[in-house]
């Protein structure tokens, strides 16, 4: 019997409700339709969690939230997403992460959270319970085949890979043909990233997946019409958009800065000039600029584009290491409200690819392209010395 709706409607009830400290196994049982008698089990073959640990994993992982964005205080915390005191929630803090939830406030407070950190392990579950040929394969065993087969094409993906959370599923143990990305988008439904050379395979997946509830994307380094011809002849027609991804590669285009012009390395010293140049934005990301332990983050590259002294813009660099190569997941560059971008987007954008390359850290881009391009200074990264490395295909279901 396919219960894959109910299981739907629990995995939402559950999310929904975790914050209520009364919640029931009977409860959820009830609001997705399910008898009481095998939900249990049923739950667990699907997500890999009981219910009630189902549960206790959705708290525990807007704890993580709270923790390191709020002051709040830890029983404020515990009562909000669902434990009826501090101590219970402590306990139960403690088992899953080794840490009190004040040590874990202490060493996390302001650090950026990635999306692996509060994905829903649940998902990647339910696709190996929905299709018994495919298996999870090892995260890091993944990460170290793509990296040795070709570091610079698949290196965004492994980023992804690390610090998104996607569960990598291989099928009948074929790890060398190519492999599923599972990422979560909701309780409801999910990614599926399709990573393979194997174009034949390519074309079974998409005839497989493309008709259930989940949303498709691959990587191919092939350009759209190319893929596009040769799948229909495999008889999948589907329409797609793409985003190429390009890597600096050292070999850019000289584009001087006005002399007044400096770039910097922002830092907690900084964060007057930061409030400054905030002033009119609301954004999430410009409120993070505004927590001092921000900078303390590792995995945070702020620029700051200065003239006279005066913040006028901010480039921001995220910074990627998988495996001993360190990258950046695109240059953002935002001006303050009022400012003009045109003429200096693209000097600054390549004074900050050569500040990135000259510290080691591979730049790579997928944004400055099309209609994105157009808006941001009209040029494309690879006018500047990128290359062309992998495109990335969002599958469109007409």
């Amino acid at each position: 019997m396919d219960h894959n709706d109910l299981i739907t409607k629990a995995i939402s009830f559950a999310r929904d409700h975790a914050q209520d400290h009364a919640l029931s196994l009977q409860d959820i049982a009830d609001a997705a339709g399910f008898s009481l008698d095998y939900f249990n089990r049923i739950f667990l073959a699907n997500t890999g969690f009981t219910v009630m640990a189902y549960v206790n994993y959705v708290r525990l992982k807007k704890a993580l939230i709270l923790l390191r964005t709020t002051d709040k205080s830890i029983l404020d915390i515990a009562l909000e997403i669902g434990y009826s005191s501090q101590e219970g929630f402590g306990k139960a803090f403690q088992k899953k992460y080794d840490v009190t939830p004040g040590e874990y406030r202490r060493q996390m407070k302001g650090k950026i959270i990635k999306a692996a950190e509060v994905a829903d392990a649940a998902v990647a579950a339910r696709f190996i319970h929905d299709n018994p040929d495919f298996t999870l394969a090892d995260t890091n065993e993944v990460i170290e085949y793509l990296l040795d087969t070709d570091a610079l094409k698949y290196g965004r993906l492994c980023g992804e890979i690390k610090h998104m959370g996607i569960h990598m599923a291989v099928q009948n143990h074929d790890f060398q043909r190519g492999f599923i990305g599972i990422r979560a988008v909701s309780a409801e439904n999910c990614v599926l990233e399709l990573v393979t050379e194997d174009m034949k395979l390519l074309a079974e997946w998409l005839k497989r997946f493309r008709s259930k509830s989940f949303k498709i994307s691959f990587c191919c380094n092939r350009e759209a019409h190319e893929v596009l011809a040769f799948l229909r002849e495999k008889g999948v027609d589907i329409n797609v958009t793409y985003r190429p991804q390009a890597v600096y590669q050292g070999a850019g285009l000289n584009c001087t800065l006005p002399e007044a012009i400096q770039i910097k390395k922002l830092g907690k010293a900084d964060l007057p000039a930061v409030m400054k140049w905030a002033k009119g934005k609301n954004d999430v990301y410009t409120k993070q600029l505004l927590i001092p332990e921000y900078y303390r983050d590792e995995s945070v590259l702020e620029y700051g584009i200065f003239e006279k002294d005066e913040l006028i813009a901010v480039a921001g660099c995220g910074i990627d290491e998988v495996q001993g190569l360190r990258m950046n997941d695109c240059c953002i560059i935002r001006f303050a409200v009022g400012g003009e971008e045109t003429e200096l987007y693209r000097p600054v954008y390549a004074a900050v690819t050569e500040l990135l390359w000259q510290d080691g850290i591979v730049p790579y881009d997928e944004l400055q392209f099309g209609e994105y391009a157009k808006k941001h200074g009209n040029f494309t990264c690879v006018d500047l010395g990128y290359h062309v490395v992998n495109r990335k295909y969002d599958v469109v279901i007409s």
